[in-house]
């Protein structure tokens, strides 16, 4: 196996502790945040999935930007300077404490982003994670493709792009059933 590419069968734990950062978030009471979501393979129940969450804040615009930063540093959040994706900008954590609340708690890994409403990736993290969940047996074939490529992939890039495949067919597949 690949050691630098986990992926561990689903545990409840994961949406436990997105539940319970998306409180701590929300506590900010930052108007611009609109909506939090669980996104990625740890939202799905049954899933298998490298134990990271995969956590997307939504807001209007992207006008909202400074705003939303100064109040995810609060928790410990800092905003990662080069933007990879259009309308999506991504987050670092200052310690495996973050969000900072006042249990001290360590929290697991996680990938956490600021997306405009109108974000592709967003809507892309959104109808992937919908049709996984309405759709158990193409979960498990997914589950079954990322523990393979756990095992086979040479980098986390290859484990990426290897699924690349299924991924878009399922965005098809999403696309389809809600037009």
């Amino acid at each position: 196996m690949n050691p630098l590419i986990e992926v561990a069968d689903y545990r409840p734990e994961w949406a436990l502790q997105f539940r319970q950062i998306k409180e701590i978030i929300l506590q900010l009471n930052c108007p611009a945040i609109m909506q939090v979501e669980h996104v990625g393979s740890t939202s799905v129940p049954g899933l298998a999935a490298k134990p990271i969450l995969d956590i997307d804040l939504i807001i209007a615009d992207n006008a909202q930007l400074p705003e939303v930063s100064a109040a995810l540093f609060t928790l410990g959040y800092v905003h990662e300077q080069l933007q990879l994706v259009p309308d999506r900008e991504g987050y670092h954590r200052l310690d495996v404490a973050v969000p900072w609340c006042t249990s001290q708690q360590q929290w697991m890994k996680q990938h956490l982003y600021v997306c405009s409403q109108e974000s592709m990736e967003l809507h892309n993290h959104l109808s992937f994670r919908n049709h996984l969940r309405n759709h158990p047996e193409a979960a498990a074939q997914y589950g079954i493709l990322k523990k393979e490529l756990a095992i086979t992939s040479s980098d986390r890039l290859d484990y990426t792009n290897r699924k690349t495949e299924f991924v878009q067919r399922i965005l098809q597949l999403y696309k389809k059933e809600n037009s």
